[in-house]
């Protein structure tokens, strides 16, 4: 009997500290690495949409840099590497190819709001989602409802409603407190010419991009820096769907001008990773191998009390006292093994093992607890159902 309990007891303990153990371990270090991934990009999740306006205007990727025996000098770009300077001179155009139809000249004026096309276009989604005109390590925000935000290491991020003030406000990247100056009370810093007041310094506890980024309210926007025309919105994957499908309809509805999807940037760990860790496949698959081992051992358990069950039966014991009595074991271990496999996560918890926020490994902890003790108090089903079916006859000729 102690041999068969000390069995009982010692599986039941393993089977729930590691259905509680190592799916919250696992889900960490999944959540680790997508949050490792959206700091990468700047704090940009692979849900997100980059997109920006297909006018049919040719792409201009190659500048020109031409200076005259005379002294005078042009700046311009084209869509090719080779240009005819004989035919710039003779023409005295000095614009990119084209230039009438590129889409500054849609947006280079406010409406009687004081808004701006892309402004506007930006705003057009409901629900929980951030937006970004992205320009290099500039970033213009707009905030829509409760998204998640930019970490920061001190201050604080823009309020939804700030994004649309006339004050210049800004979050910086540690990498540009040396650029900073204080006004009073207030830090404050130049870009293009223009000051801002800084609000916060965006960044973890240690170096990630977020340190070279500056983020700035939608509204404070230069015009000119408005048509760079490389957008972004982000958040959950079916807010984001619904947000695009809005911001597209809006832009052929207000200028006739489609949205064109963008592909999202490549990161380090992308590179390194070859896009193939934590994949769904690999989840499903984790899953299974816990489920089974799951129903395997519960179902050795039961079995290891084959004769005990026959024998307590036979002596007229009803089906529910044999039932508790086999449950409370499995019970009081299960316990045990929850418990300490809830230890073991507060312990890596507490050394900061993951860099993720604390509330969302303990969210991971807390939601693992709990589908654990769920499938300890499920463990009654099959006890009920093996008492209830068990052939004496067949335990007493195996004996």
């Amino acid at each position: 009997m102690k041999r068969i309990l000390s069995y009982i007891g010692f599986s039941s303990f393993l089977l729930f500290f590691s259905v509680m153990f190592i799916p919250f371990f696992y889900m960490s270090t999944g959540k680790e690495y997508d949050y490792n991934q959206q700091v990468s990009r700047g704090f940009i999740s692979r849900s997100a949409v980059f997109f920006e306006l297909d006018t049919g205007a040719p792409e201009l990727e190659y500048f020109h840099y031409v200076e005259l025996i005379t002294g005078e000098k042009f700046e311009f770009y084209s869509d090719s590497l080779d240009y005819d300077f004989n035919e710039l001179l003779t023409s005295g155009n000095i614009n990119p190819p084209d230039s009438e139809t590129a889409p500054e000249s849609i947006i280079n004026t406010r409406d009687t709001s004081g808004l701006t096309f892309i402004e506007r276009l930006l705003t057009i989604g409901t629900g929980d989602y951030f937006a970004a005109v992205h320009n290099g390590e500039a970033r213009y925000v707009y905030i829509n409802g409760d998204p998640s935000l930019p970490p920061v290491v001190s201050g604080r991020f823009f309020e939804p409603s700030e994004c649309l003030s006339s004050e210049k406000l800004v979050v910086i990247g540690s990498d540009y407190l040396e650029e900073t100056y204080e006004v009073g009370d207030d830090l404050f810093i130049r870009y293009n010419e223009e000051e801002f007041r800084v609000i916060g310094v965006a960044g973890l506890s240690y170096p990630t991009t977020l340190d070279s980024i500056l983020f700035f309210n939608l509204r404070s926007a230069q015009i000119d820096e408005l048509i760079q025309l490389r957008f972004f919105v982000d958040g959950d994957a079916t807010t984001i769907k619904k947000t695009f499908e809005a911001m597209n309809a809006y832009a052929t509805d207000e200028i006739g001008v489609e949205l064109s999807q963008m592909d999202m940037p490549t990161t380090l760990t992308d590179i390194v990773s070859g896009g193939v860790y934590l994949k769904n496949h690999l989840t499903v698959l984790t899953f299974a191998f816990i489920a089974l081992t799951y129903i395997s051992i519960l179902t050795r358990i039961l079995s290891a009390e084959d004769k005990k069950i026959g024998a307590m039966l036979l002596t007229g014991i009803s089906v529910g006292r044999i039932g508790w009595y086999i449950y409370g074991r499995i019970f009081f271990f299960g316990i045990a093994g929850i418990i300490t496999g809830a230890i073991a996560s507060s312990v890596i918890l507490s050394f900061r093992y993951f860099q993720l926020s604390v509330m969302l490994v303990l969210g991971e902890l807390l939601i693992w607890s709990g589908v654990s003790f769920v499938l300890l108090l499920l463990c009654i089903v099959p006890i009920v159902f093996r008492v209830r079916t068990l052939h004496i006859e067949e335990v007493i000729r195996k004996a």
